[in-house]
């Protein structure tokens, strides 16, 4: 029951804190969600690319190369294919940077939350290095910054 029920602003109040108390629940359900296809999706395009551009004998790489070719073997087969275009491997490439991309600004606020922590721990630089942050517990500013590299290295193709 809301506090103050005889009071109909308070009980406006409670229940629009309800609604909105609900629909965030909603919303960090929906971005687990997509973190979760987005990570997956990376994960599927760095095995393609990376597999496509392996050519080590080393075992580790070979065993490595083994498993993608078991897991995929019909996208393996079109990379492998002499007569391919290479279409697949440029989409995957592009799949792989628009997903770190993604990965990265989905994360970035998990990132940014943990600034504060970070700056208790002294884990930034101090105010004689050039990187200092006059204000490191702006996670709104680390936010940003994070999405701002992203952004900058994007499409961020190294596998």
């Amino acid at each position: 029951m809301p506090p103050n029920k005889g009071n109909p602003k308070k009980t406006e109040a409670y229940d629009r804190l309800n609604e909105v108390m609900q629909e965030n629940a909603r919303l960090k359900k929906k971005m687990e969600f997509i973190e979760r296809i987005v990570d997956e999706k990376c994960g599927y395009s760095f095995d393609l690319v990376w597999y496509a551009r392996s050519s080590s004998n080393a075992p580790a790489v070979v065993a490595a190369r083994k498993r993608v070719e078991d897991k995929y073997p019909k996208e393996v087969a079109e990379i492998c294919d002499p007569d391919g275009d290479n279409w697949q491997h440029g989409f995957n490439s592009a799949v792989l940077g628009l997903s770190r991309l993604l990965t990265t600004v989905l994360k970035g606020d998990k990132f940014a939350k943990e600034v504060p922590k970070l700056a208790e721990e002294g884990r930034f630089p101090d105010e004689e290095d050039e990187d200092f942050e006059e204000d490191p517990f702006d996670v709104d500013k680390a936010f940003a910054e994070v999405v701002e590299q992203a952004m900058e290295e994007f499409p961020m193709l190294n596998s």
